[in-house]
């Protein structure tokens, strides 16, 4: 796998208003967040081989948004990506196959930013420094 993006939901509706967190449903703000990322997808031209997205209501409705920029990419709903924890998600990542070029990963925060930090960091010590002040 070459690149991975990893998407958290957009801005859902407020807690208080829905008897279930999996349920609430994306607030105007988060569908107007999405048809910016749509867009920015489509200027960037940018494709995924697969999306795999957590089965709650925000996370399905973000990618129902986005998904016409990423053109015909196969998706795959899980319910373990709800709330999925950093670690978890990290031996999910690690599992891809390096067959595809290209995963987007929609769920949710604390675990995707974790992921990504951690991400970053093994990245930068992977990285050969060539500049010193």
């Amino acid at each position: 796998m070459t690149i991975l993006y990893l998407l958290r939901h957009a801005k859902a509706a407020d807690r208080e208003l829905y008897e279930s967190d999996f349920e609430r449903p994306l607030a105007k703000r988060g569908i107007q967040a999405c048809k910016a990322m749509s867009e920015y997808l489509t200027a960037n031209s940018v494709h995924v081989d697969r999306v795999f997205c957590s089965t709650a209501q925000r996370t399905r409705e973000t990618f129902e948004l986005i998904k016409k920029p990423l053109r015909n990419s196969k998706v795959s709903y899980q319910e373990k990506f709800y709330l999925m924890d950093a670690a978890d998600l990290m031996e999910f990542i690690a599992g891809l196959p390096d067959a595809a070029n290209s995963v987007m990963v929609i769920g949710h925060n604390p675990g995707l930013h974790i992921a990504a930090l951690r991400l970053m960091r093994e990245a930068d010590k992977k990285t050969p420094k060539t500049w010193t002040p």
